[in-house]
């Protein structure tokens, strides 16, 4: 009895809505702080610039908000160290998702352009743009929400917050489609045909025109061949040993069983960070007294786990491994050119 009246008393003056319990935050506190460190070692042993800064980000931050929540259970009232666990903790799986978002854009050069509707870059800069736009809000709202202790001006924050996980899970679901898309296709051998003709063609074109801008100035291309002559006309008779090399270690990276395995728990780290953002939509929006909110266990299941799962996924079966140094518009520069007289 004594027990329940002392929780209760602690969860209406803790800005938490409950006592943080010590030994699980210092347990993922742990665990992130690890993936933390794995992550910045595979980053610099496998050349992930993009994949492994990001990831870098997305751990840091966790351990940085479980530093704080750890800090919070000798002190539940610290509004410093509130907001600090509250941001970090909001914007964590954002980074993580910015991240994958590069896959997608590599897989699409190791599998073949073909199947794809976009170019691979496009991927790229599309998702990040909007994954930027819904970091920018939750950490906007999250600030407002954690550090105004005027009911509206808490209520405003929350809702910009929920905006942006609404906006993260959008974009996650048209990530998704486009991944199943491609990987159905390729999986068909149905490639957008028309539209990959008409992209590389014009890919072709400006970089026959970096190369010889008086020879594409007539809508000609060498060697006398019009910019309307079948696609076959223009291909060369002998591929360049660097093309035939790099073709050949797309080649193994496809075949590999590695790579399986990597692009399988990949696809579970984007179910647990899209699990963790239903959770986190669906606790905003039913305010800061609701059951969701107030029982913490709730949140180190749905919240710490599935990003704890995310991350050490992400990190055993780490991409660079599998698909190696990839840098998407060399060797998008290279396939072109190798069709150019």
């Amino acid at each position: 009895m004594l027990v329940l009246v002392r929780d209760a008393m602690i969860s209406s003056y803790s800005l938490y809505g409950y006592e943080p319990n010590r030994t699980l935050n210092l347990t993922a506190l742990i665990v992130f702080a690890a993936a933390w460190a794995g992550h910045l070692v595979h980053a610099i042993l496998y050349k992930q610039r993009w994949f492994g800064g990001c990831m870098f980000v997305a751990c840091g931050l966790e351990t940085a908000g479980y530093v704080a929540r750890w800090l919070g259970t000798d002190d539940p009232t610290n509004m410093t160290l509130f907001i600090v666990q509250y941001v970090c903790l909001t914007l964590a799986p954002a980074f993580i998702m910015a991240a994958v978002y590069v896959l997608l854009g590599e897989a699409v050069v190791i599998w073949g352009y073909e199947y794809s509707y976009f170019q691979p870059w496009t991927y790229s800069r599309l998702f990040i743009s909007l994954d930027l736009g819904a970091i920018v809000l939750q950490g906007c709202g999250g600030a407002l929400a954690a550090a105004s202790g005027h009911p509206d001006r808490r209520s405003t924050g929350v809702n910009i917050m929920v905006a942006g996980l609404v906006f993260q899970v959008f974009s996650t679901v048209i990530f998704v489609a486009l991944c199943v898309l491609f990987w159905r296709r390729m999986r068909a051998d149905c490639p957008f045909a028309h539209t990959i003709e008409q992209s590389w063609a014009k890919e072709r074109t400006r970089l026959l025109a970096e190369r010889n801008p008086r020879a594409c100035s007539s809508d000609s291309l060498p060697g006398g061949l019009s910019s309307d002559e079948s696609d076959e006309s223009v291909k060369v008779d002998l591929i360049s040993p660097e093309y035939a090399a790099l073709q050949s270690r797309l080649a193994d990276v496809r075949n590999s069983a590695t790579t399986r395995a990597t692009l399988t728990a990949t696809a579970l780290a984007v179910v647990s960070v899209f699990v963790r953002s239903i959770y986190r939509v669906a606790e905003l929006t039913r305010g800061w007294t609701s059951y969701l909110m107030t029982h913490e266990a709730f949140f180190l299941s749905l919240d710490a786990l599935m990003i704890a799962i995310a991350v050490w996924l992400l990190l055993l079966l780490y991409p660079g491994r599998a698909l190696g140094p990839i840098r998407i518009s060399e060797v998008h520069r290279a396939a072109v050119a190798a069709y150019i007289v």
